[in-house]
């Protein structure tokens, strides 16, 4: 059992949350085309029950039933809170599912029942409550909608009392032998086995999952995620983190790592689907998808060069740039001041600069390489390889010196292949504004 889209407010949002509720053809989302016929649609309503309020019949037309339903907990908040302040919200409302293993263990009186000794615990009391029993989905579920205002006059307003919720499924479902809820945040105190890790949809995508019977894009992410670890996790240690990598990129996951000034990965953010412009942060997708578990994961190492070099080469945010730079209209005149090996003659340059001009004395270092219209964070980017490349040439060891220059290579190519994909189209708008000839008016 779950309880879940918890919802309040006035009379007029009442009013229209409790006719979805009532109307057996209403769609939770009208927004998204449905895949069957309406004929097809299993029976929606199937049963309806009031407390502390006059019955409401299934053959009455939804908009009255429900304008009815509201003026009545108006009038019980009016009457038994005479002379004192009336509650912000009138009404709350929440929805208990069921499990689909447990559709023959419960009726829809039974459903009503259960959701009903339940509501007595959270929000104990004599109050105005409309149950609505829907069997539209492969799962049965009752919409419950209350007034905050019990017969003592006692407004309702527990603060977090979704955990009371939770705790009260868990009893019900002991009770009444129902299919059992595993993870559960207010069952964690006891049992850290228990707490949620992450990775269950948020309400938006349970409905776009219901309604299109597809996996979500965070779904999706984890599974490419699982496909390289588990890839990678067939060769040796020093090799996982560079294939992990290899593979993210090879499925279309762009990386963009944030790292700190003393080099410290503070975490990643991750682009794919719908994520592809802002991404999303790793840690979103679950605990073992954040960056201290999946460093752990891919055999990531803090001090070897060669990692943090191949996490600066695949940010994402690079090849978003040069993409930019294509798709836009750009400077001719600039382009043509670059020169066509800049990248090569970058990395040979610094690799052989001399320890002074490594040290950052002057404007030397490869600087004056770098085209002027990249963007700070890209320049601020390709001066840390080079100075790492020079750094790791003169006082680390022959293999973490070769990682650094295969870091710097990837750079120069990147670099080459910006220029290769931006040259056609410099030729086609020079053909298209071709220069006025010396001597034309």
């Amino acid at each position: 059992m779950i309880a879940d889209f918890k919802r309040s407010g006035g009379k007029a949002e009442g009013i229209g949350l409790a006719i979805y509720m009532l109307d057996p053809s209403a769609k939770s989302n009208v927004r998204i085309k449905e895949h069957h016929d309406k004929k097809d649609d299993p029976e929606r309503v199937l049963l309806i029950a009031t407390d502390s309020a006059l019955p409401v019949l299934k053959t009455m037309p939804a908009k009255k039933a429900a304008h009815y339903f509201m003026d009545s907990i108006e009038t019980w908040n009016i009457q038994h809170r005479k002379g004192q302040k009336q509650p912000q919200n009138a009404w709350e409302q929440i929805a208990v599912s069921f499990s689909p293993q447990d559709q023959n263990k419960v009726t829809p009186q039974k459903a009503i029942d259960i959701t009903r000794e339940a509501l007595q615990q959270v929000a104990s009391g004599e109050r105005p409550t409309l149950f609505v029993v829907h069997g539209d989905k492969n799962h049965l579920h009752v919409h419950v909608m209350y007034s905050t205002v019990n017969s003592e006059g006692r407004i309702h307003n527990l603060h977090e009392d979704f955990r009371l919720w939770e705790l009260e499924m868990e009893r019900l479902e002991i009770k009444y032998g129902l299919f059992r809820v595993y993870t559960r945040k207010a069952c964690a105190d006891d049992d850290m086995n228990r707490m949620p890790d992450g990775t269950n949809p948020t309400s938006t995508e349970h409905r776009l999952q219901t309604h299109t019977s597809e996996p979500s894009c965070k779904k999706r992410l984890r599974d490419i995620i699982d496909s390289c670890i588990n890839s990678a996790r067939q060769l040796p240690e020093n090799k996982q983190f560079a294939t992990f990598i290899k593979l993210l990129g090879k499925k279309g996951v762009g990386v963009s790592a944030n790292l700190q000034s003393t080099d410290r990965v503070a975490g990643v953010r991750l682009y794919y689907g719908i994520f592809s412009q802002k991404g999303i942060k790793a840690s979103r997708l679950g605990r073992a998808y954040a960056w201290s578990q999946l460093a752990k994961t891919v055999c990531f190492d803090t001090n070897n060069k060669y990692h943090l070099s191949l996490l600066k080469t695949a940010d994402n945010r690079i090849s978003q740039f040069i993409t930019s730079l294509v798709t836009k209209e750009i400077d001719t005149a600039k382009i043509q001041t670059e020169p066509a090996n800049t990248a090569a003659h970058t990395k040979n340059s610094s690799i052989k600069a001399s320890g002074s001009s490594a040290a950052g004395g002057g404007g030397g270092g490869g600087s004056a390489d770098i085209p002027d219209f990249y963007p700070d964070w890209l320049k601020k980017y390709v001066q840390s390889l080079l100075a790492e490349a020079r750094n790791t040439e003169a006082q680390v060891a022959s293999e973490q010196a070769r990682a650094a220059e295969t870091a710097l290579e990837v750079a120069s190519q990147m670099h080459l292949a910006y220029l290769q994909r931006l040259m056609p189209r410099v030729s086609r708008m020079k053909s298209e504004h071709p220069q006025k000839q010396p001597g034309h008016q």
